[in-house]
């Protein structure tokens, strides 16, 4: 047998241990995680108004050698998907194209969102040739909107480098390749999401997918501006991206919004959102807690990106394995579906999370006069590096 039959069964075989657990929302999961969501870099080179990194404290670290060499030699074996993500521009890291390479070899699916400042002629050629799925963010149809959005990322740069990507595809005849387009939607550009579909469907992208940003407590002018705050204009929207979406085979993806979506629960790619029930308070189910890890710089283990806050355990200084089954991540599998989830879950921005995408959805409960009991407690958080 093969070494490369062998890799594949073993992924399967993991895969199917992993589902099992999940469909049953087992707090102990059998197998490993089939996709890992690593930190190369918590470094940017530009300073967006949706990002944290704008106006919190946040550090600017490569992640570790000596905590990806771990990562490697413990998942890489089993994974499926290799997602290359952070509050950084992965292609800043230092052990960004050996992270590709190591990948490919280990026949792991490549994915990662970059603002595309730093792709090289080389680089691109490498990643249509490894099948990467690449996503560019793109907050706008033209430049004074992406611009405003994403100081210093020219507009112009983007479109050459997606136009690139489509020749480069073409050229290779690759179907393993795929380019998407992530789009941060404010009341700025809501009108444009239509146009920023049409480059996209000029430049073959796979995936078009709609953010709500996560602001938190912040109260700036473009804070005030998210998507969130108004629900009918991004349903107006919709009913026109939809149809053009379905028409060129690209997968749309977006959060539940309150009056928003269920007229367009049928869209490809998303999830139907069923309505709330007696026993179910929130839209949605996120089973990220059996089917992926996020691993930080230093190599702490998160439970998602949206928890980076939050430690499970160091893969430096015990196996990944114990972390897995570990108490922290055995608690987060029994609330995070609950009544009673943790409070990073309530103020997800995650269209497949339990709000569906909607950071606003408890001030939704609260309206109706609904009150959660506090959240429980998880993680080792006085030990985990906020950054």
């Amino acid at each position: 047998m093969s070494l490369f039959s062998y890799s594949y069964i073993r992924r399967k075989f993991n895969s199917g241990l992993n589902r099992f657990s999940r469909k049953r929302e087992h707090a102990y999961v059998l197998g490993l995680p089939y996709e890992v969501q690593l930190v190369p870099t918590n470094a940017c080179n530009l300073r967006c108004k949706s990002c944290p990194k704008t106006y919190y404290n946040t550090d600017n670290r490569h992640l570790a050698p000596e905590a990806y060499d771990r990562v490697k030699k413990e998942l890489f074996p089993h994974i499926r998907i290799l997602d290359l993500q952070g509050l950084g521009e992965p292609l800043l890291s230092p052990l960004f194209p050996q992270m590709v390479e190591d990948a490919y070899h280990h026949g792991i699916k490549i994915r990662f969102v970059s603002n595309a400042t730093k792709f090289t002629p080389f680089l691109m050629k490498r990643l249509v040739e490894c099948g990467a799925d690449v996503t560019i963010s793109l907050d706008g149809a033209c430049a004074e909107t992406h611009e405003d959005a994403r100081p210093g990322a020219g507009f112009s740069l983007i479109l050459n480098v997606m136009e690139e990507f489509r020749s480069l595809k073409n050229q290779f005849k690759s179907s393993d390749f795929h380019l998407s387009i992530n789009t941060v939607v404010t009341k700025r550009n809501v009108y444009e999401l239509e146009a920023i579909l049409d480059l996209g469907i000029r430049h073959q992208i796979t995936a078009f997918s709609l953010i709500n940003p996560g602001v938190g407590d912040r109260k700036d002018d473009y804070a005030l501006s998210v998507i969130a705050h108004y629900p009918e204009l991004f349903s107006e929207q919709l009913n026109k991206l939809i149809p053009k979406a379905q028409a060129h085979s690209i997968i749309l993806q977006y959060p539940y919004l309150k009056k928003t979506t269920e007229q367009n629960l049928n869209s490809p790619g998303t999830e139907k959102v069923k309505p709330l029930s007696d026993q179910r308070l929130f839209p949605g189910k996120c089973f990220d807690p059996w089917r992926l890890t996020y691993i930080d710089v230093d190599g702490w283990v998160r439970p998602c990106c949206r928890a980076i806050w939050i430690g499970m355990g160091n893969i430096m200084e015990k196996p990944f394995r114990e972390i897995w089954n570990d108490a922290p991540y055995k608690e987060l599998r029994r609330y995070v579906n609950s009544n009673n989830p943790p409070d990073f879950c309530r103020t997800c921005t995650l269209f497949w999370g339990i709000t569906r995408g909607n950071e606003l959805y408890m001030e939704d409960l609260e309206k109706r006069g609904i009150e959660l009991s506090p959240p429980p407690f998880i993680g080792l958080r006085d030990n985990a590096h906020k950054g």
